[in-house]
């Protein structure tokens, strides 16, 4: 999972929901979180940090965009260290970016897998 060539974007977010329903998705999932649930937030938290990158002077906004979108996908990370795919040293050898390519790569299987 190591290294910087992140999945595109606009391909693993293609056909997703926009992110005032999935924001209202994810407040309402939250009693027993699922992979389901930290996927979307995860999912969801990345796209909103990708749009704060593209503002001009980000700055402080950008940063916590940033921070929290790579919270999110650790949580998943963590989630998913837990429940099976990933190793608990392939955990602890990613960086920020790495987590978000992980979301991204995870998003574009579960939507697939979703539609097909």
């Amino acid at each position: 999972m190591t290294g910087h060539n992140l999945t595109d974007p606009a391909v693993a977010y293609d056909g997703a929901p926009s992110t005032i329903r999935e924001i209202g998705w994810v407040a309402g999932s939250t009693k027993r979180p699922t992979r389901e649930f930290w996927l979307r937030k995860a999912a969801l938290l990345d796209r909103i940090a990708l749009k704060e990158a593209t503002m001009p002077d980000g700055g402080y906004v950008l940063d916590n965009a940033v921070k929290c979108a790579e919270a999110a996908a650790r949580q998943l990370v963590d989630f998913d260290t837990e429940q099976g795919p990933v190793s608990r040293r392939g955990a602890e050898l990613v960086t920020g970016d790495d987590y978000r390519d992980y979301v991204r790569r995870a998003y574009l299987a579960w939507s697939h897998g979703r539609h097909s």
